[in-house]
């Protein structure tokens, strides 16, 4: 009887040791004046599974057959349906394995091998994203976020003057610069 599966590796009713669930809810705190401080809801967490599994020649016919399948899916990186007894848990990607030869034969042939591993829920999410207006920046030209009902820009340039008088420093004026679509340019 199949007890467990995750994707196409599938675990016998013998071969699980069993497992936890692990939930995170996550809280934001915010610091007040006066105590004491704020905790804000921010959701939950992905769930974590830490799980056990057993895999030993009496009840498959290759233990480390399995333990490589079992790897070679982890390496994917692809999210596989975990199932347990009847029941679809949801979409799962394997985050670590930690695998032991518990008995071997003479000849370093696997008879057992236990692996604890730790399944972590994938959500599918598309994340949004949002075109900017840039305008093209030309040298000594700085813009105002001003712009006039006309449908006119105003741009803003820094003009150097020079004086006359060799102690006074340097120092510059701004002009207004006007660009748009009043004059069909």
């Amino acid at each position: 009887m199949n007890y467990a599966s995750l994707g196409t590796v599938t675990f016998d009713l013998l071969a699980w040791a069993g497992h936890k669930e692990e939930n995170t809810y996550v809280f934001a705190k915010i610091a007040t004046a006066k105590a004491p401080s704020i905790l804000q809801s921010m959701g939950t967490e992905l769930r974590s599974i830490p799980a056990t599994v057993q895999w030993h020649a009496d009840w498959c016919s290759d233990p480390n057959a399995e333990y490589e399948a079992f790897k070679t899916l982890a390496a994917l990186g692809n999210s596989q349906k975990l199932l347990i007894g009847n029941k679809v848990i949801g979409d799962f990607v394997i985050e670590k394995i930690t695998g032991e030869n518990i008995k071997t034969l003479g000849d370093g042939t696997p008879i057992c091998i236990v692996c604890d591993f730790n399944l972590t829920e994938y959500i599918e999410k598309t994340l949004q994203t949002r075109k900017s207006k840039k305008k093209k920046n030309r040298p000594g030209v700085k813009t105002s976020s001003s712009t006039s009902t006309a449908g006119t820009a105003k741009e803003y340039k820094s003009v150097p003057i020079k004086s006359n008088d060799p102690n006074m420093p340097p120092f510059c004026r701004i002009e207004a610069v006007t660009y748009g679509n009043s004059h069909g340019n």
